[in-house]
């Protein structure tokens, strides 16, 4: 609990912060969080909903057993609480299967609901990068019990942006993510570079990973992000991952609509 009531003393300063720089923020048709697992630092517009949701399958193989999960409606809905402030909700409905010598095992069901927020700390201005902090909770007794955590599992993260050219952009995150079990949490950063090809086409490239004591998991993955119309944008990427005799591939597909 002092860890939880430590990350929203920091959310509440860090708001405090960004009023003291500015009182603007730069308004967009829309801008997802989606494609990607890295997350840019941009907010939805104050008083507009957008919701996120795509289709991910996601293989692994490690030591003879392969495990399989599909995720049917992978969703964050975002809300533009104050013009430096969202409010997150997410969840997905999946099914896990796992595969090895003794058989296969499947569980389907809703993951826990993740509560969070995301808040502007500074604009973008020369070097110094486009900044946000964001801070999620995975809540107890909530989803399939297969796939519940323990305790609240907090994780906090800072976001950054830097535009390179009027086209080029690269963005970066470093983040802090607890499991509701262990007091030890495990460090997450990406750097994802970012180039638009026409006014309604996209591509990314981006290295991710996740490191604590006891293993370190490094990403690779890429795609494309297409602006239908101002309010709504369709993508796709895919990722792999390879260590020692250990493979990971993923595919995601999905939308992202700014209502109204």
């Amino acid at each position: 609990m002092k860890k939880i009531f430590g990350l929203f003393v920091i959310i509440f300063l860090s708001s405090i912060t960004y009023n003291s720089f500015s009182q603007t923020t730069v308004e967009h048709p829309i801008s997802p969080d989606r494609p990607g697992v890295g997350t840019p630092p941009s907010l939805v517009t104050k008083n507009h909903f957008q919701l996120e949701t795509g289709f991910l399958y996601d293989r692994s193989h490690s030591d003879g057993t392969t495990t399989k999960v599909y995720s049917y409606n992978q969703s964050l809905f975002r809300f533009g609480l104050l013009s430096f402030a969202e409010i997150r909700v997410s969840t997905d409905y999946k099914k896990t299967e796992v595969e090895n010598s003794d058989g296969t095992t499947s569980v389907t069901g809703f993951s826990p609901i993740t509560l969070g927020t995301k808040i502007a700390l500074l604009q973008e201005k020369g070097f110094i990068p486009q900044t946000s902090l964001m801070a999620n909770f995975t809540l107890p007794k909530t989803g399939l019990a297969d796939y519940r955590v323990n305790n609240v599992a907090p994780s906090v993260y800072l976001l950054f942006q830097n535009s390179l050219s009027d086209a080029l952009s690269l963005g970066y995150n470093m983040g802090l993510e607890w499991d509701g079990d262990s007091n030890q949490p495990t460090t997450f950063y990406a750097v994802n570079l970012g180039l638009r090809l026409t006014d309604k086409l996209s591509c990314f490239v981006e290295n991710y990973g996740y490191f604590n004591p006891t293993s370190n998991d490094f990403y690779v993955d890429g795609g494309l992000a297409y602006l239908l119309t101002k309010k709504i944008q369709l993508d796709v990427y895919g990722g792999i991952s390879t260590k020692g005799g250990n493979t990971n591939t993923q595919i995601n597909v999905g939308f992202s609509w700014l209502i109204p």
